[in-house]
């Protein structure tokens, strides 16, 4: 679930929680599920939970966000333990979870916009923009070959923030929109200077061993 574990959240919360639901783990084993199926599944959970709240009801939303960063987890572990890990099924993994959060986002922006606040889009779409960017700047990295195990405002972090943003009234709400807004954008600028410091390290080091 988390792109990598120096978020705001302990990594040592974050690890209990993963072996608390491995029992889910277990069960989807033995009826023979595989990590592709739960993949698409939180992909179904977030289109849900995107509905949901453009239908103005929050808590069903809720619901649905915190089953949709489930199955973000157990696809994971799912594929970890029956050792079924793919290149495919990391693309496919990246992907959803790209669209799962996108669909999240744009149910809160009609939720705002039906509540006659359409300037809480741009901040939506801001926090939207820095999430995507995130973990795409991670994901090239890796590309690359090169690590990038920083950045404050993680997708855990980003669904934890969220969801208690959803327990309580709108203007909690907003503060947490616009929290996930400036701090994923923060992450955005900690992973690209993190890896051009990298780059010019490897490089550094090439021209030593010449």
């Amino acid at each position: 679930m988390s792109d990598s574990p120096n978020g705001f959240l302990p990594d040592k919360v974050e690890k209990l929680f993963v072996r608390k639901v491995q029992f889910l783990t277990n069960m989807l084993i033995k009826i023979n599920v595989t990590p592709n199926v739960v993949t698409i599944s939180s992909l179904i959970l977030g289109i849900f939970a995107g509905i949901l709240l453009a239908l103005e009801h929050k808590l069903l939303g809720l619901v649905f966000l915190i089953l949709m960063g489930l199955a973000d987890i157990l696809d994971g572990q799912l594929a970890t333990t029956k050792k079924l890990t793919s290149s495919f099924g990391a693309v496919l993994d990246s992907t959803v979870d790209r669209y799962s959060e996108a669909f999240v986002f744009m149910g809160l922006g009609v939720y705002f916009f039906q509540q006659d606040q359409p300037g809480l889009i741009l901040v939506i779409g801001f926090a939207m923009l820095g999430s995507i960017s995130a973990s795409y700047v991670k994901a090239k990295a890796e590309s690359l070959n090169y690590d990038c195990p920083v950045g404050l405002m993680q997708r855990s972090e980003r669904i934890v923030i969220l969801a208690i943003g959803l327990l309580f009234p709108d203007m909690l709400l907003k503060f947490v929109l616009i929290i996930i807004a400036v701090m994923t954008n923060v992450t955005v600028v900690q992973r690209v200077i993190y890896v051009k410091k990298a780059i010019e390290k490897a490089g550094n080091r090439e021209f030593e061993s010449e």
